[in-house]
């Protein structure tokens, strides 16, 4: 038994709360004295004769049409009680019983029902119900109302606003979005995007009950606006996309267009020998390699005489200090550098420091010999970077990658406060396509991530893994650090420093 609150108001009617099975008796009784109630009771004293109660009242029905729904009352009185059901005030003629059955609904039937509970002493009439015909899903409007204007990397929701008789009262709408005719999204009345050159196309939602089906008008998201956002044209972002599609037009993207060295060895990964070693003179990157003429393209070495593959590269950044994943450990054996003049320079490690903790997983080591001009070594972006290119874990901009195969491909890159990270299956706004991408696979550690801002390559991560790899930027102060103590531990007379790349020529966003 529930518990409950009975009140007796001065006009002599009951009130009664709670969730007791009394309530119904009590409820709205007329011409009360007194009450009284008790765990499994309720108690009221009416003065005046012994008219009916109504202990139960109809309630409001929802169904389809050709459906069939029940309307019940109930009422006792001293000497027994008959009842007459009415549709709107009118008495229906043979509805005579505590229920009132309507089958097959329709239109006609919609309306209020209630029942006349009367004994030879009086009558009472029950509260009125309704009777609701279940329709199909009536979309009220839409928002935004027609195409919007995509502002790109903004988010963008579409929704609906809907009627729909007995929702919540037994007969619940679903809704199934739709992109360019392909099923998404969860079963809701609103769907939120980002926009991007991925998501252009045709939106529309499908609502469904049991009484009906509706679509929708089409929403059609067709262009970019980019003013304000980090694609805006003269931004940064926007020149590296574009930069690098420049550079690669008239290339397929394909393996043999991405391979620095050529007639080395076949088949890939290379493996360095004694046989073959007259190969890597016949490099391609000055002729009709897709990045041929840039500066920086020597700055990683092509390997180890050790080594069996091109794999844990280093990397320039200064014209005796190189960077390295610290997970790969030192160089096995002598450094090979090949210069744009396809002249190899050999060169040994001397010492090699981690910089900071294990979590950044780089290395700074030093050679024990500059290397030429024709060599060069990497600037390193700015830290003023994210005043030029976006950091919030969801924009790519057009990297450079490079693999243990010597093959350098598009690599979508997106920057965050310590973390370089990317994505084989991306794409950059306006930058190469998914055909120029390559996924990392073991092996491929150290290897450099880079940016192509104008003729330059510019040092921007190592890969640590698959998708990722530190933010060197971040790491400036330190690398400088280490970079200062092995010139003075080797006793090296120029005491050489990174060299950040000036972004100055491209408008900040923030």
């Amino acid at each position: 038994m529930g518990s409950y609150t009975l009140a007796l108001k001065n006009d002599g009617i009951v009130v009664a709360w709670g969730d007791s099975e009394v309530l119904d008796p009590l409820n709205g009784m007329s011409n009360v004295i007194a009450i009284a109630g008790g765990d499994n009771y309720g108690l009221a004293i009416r003065s005046g004769p012994p008219t009916p109660v109504i202990t139960l009242n109809p309630t409001d029905k929802y169904q389809l049409a050709g459906g069939s729904v029940t309307f019940t009352t109930r009422g006792v009185g001293v000497y027994g009680v008959s009842y007459q059901w009415q549709t709107n005030g009118v008495n229906l003629a043979g509805a005579t019983n505590a229920t009132l059955t309507l089958t097959n609904v329709q239109t006609n039937h919609v309306g209020s029902y209630r029942a006349v509970v009367s004994c030879a002493t009086g009558s009472l009439t029950s509260s009125p119900a309704s009777f609701n015909l279940v329709t199909a899903p009536l979309i009220v409007s839409q928002n935004p109302p027609t195409n919007p204007v995509a502002v790109y990397q903004k988010d963008q929701t579409l929704s609906v606003t809907i009627s729909s008789v007995g929702q919540t009262n037994g007969f619940p709408i679903s809704y199934q979005w739709k992109f360019n005719g392909t099923n998404i999204g969860d079963n809701s009345s609103s769907y939120s995007l980002i926009i991007n050159s991925n998501t252009l196309g045709d939106y529309s939602v499908v609502i469904s009950s049991a009484a009906g089906v509706v679509t929708s008008a089409v929403w059609q998201i067709t262009g970019l606006t980019y003013t304000g956002s980090y694609i805006d044209v003269g931004t940064l972002a926007y020149h590296l996309s574009t930069n690098a599609v420049g550079r690669a037009s008239g290339y397929s993207g394909i393996v043999a267009d991405q391979i620095v060295l050529g007639n080395w060895t076949n088949p890939y990964p290379a493996a360095y020998s004694g046989t073959n070693m007259v190969f890597l003179t016949n490099a391609i990157w000055s002729t009709n390699f897709w990045l041929h003429g840039v500066q920086g393209l020597s700055a990683t070495c092509i390997g180890y005489s050790n080594g069996v593959q091109g794999r844990y590269l280093t990397t320039m950044i200064s014209p005796r200090h190189y960077l390295k994943a610290h997970h790969t450990q030192t160089p096995e054996g002598m450094l090979a550098f090949l210069d744009t003049n396809n002249v190899v320079y050999w060169r040994t490690f001397v010492q090699q420091v981690q910089v900071g903790n294990e979590g950044n997983d780089t290395d700074v080591g030093i050679l024990d010999a500059d290397l030429p001009t024709s060599v060069g070594y990497l600037p390193i972006l700015p830290t003023n970077y994210f005043n030029y290119l976006p950091t919030n874990n969801s924009a790519y901009v057009q990297g450079i990658g490079m693999n243990q195969e010597m093959r350098i491909f598009g690599q979508p890159m997106r920057f965050g406060l310590s973390v370089v990270a990317w994505s084989s299956m991306a794409t950059a706004p306006f930058g190469l396509g998914t055909n120029w991408n390559a996924a990392i696979v073991g092996g491929d550690s150290s290897d450099p991530e880079r940016l192509l801002v104008g003729n330059q390559l510019i040092l921007a991560s190592k890969h640590y893994g698959p998708t990722g790899g530190p933010n060197y930027p971040f790491l400036f102060d330190a690398i400088n650090e280490k970079m200062h103590y092995l010139s003075t531990n080797n006793s090296v007379g120029t005491d050489y420093q990174l060299s950040q790349f000036s972004l100055t020529n491209w408008p900040a966003f923030q």
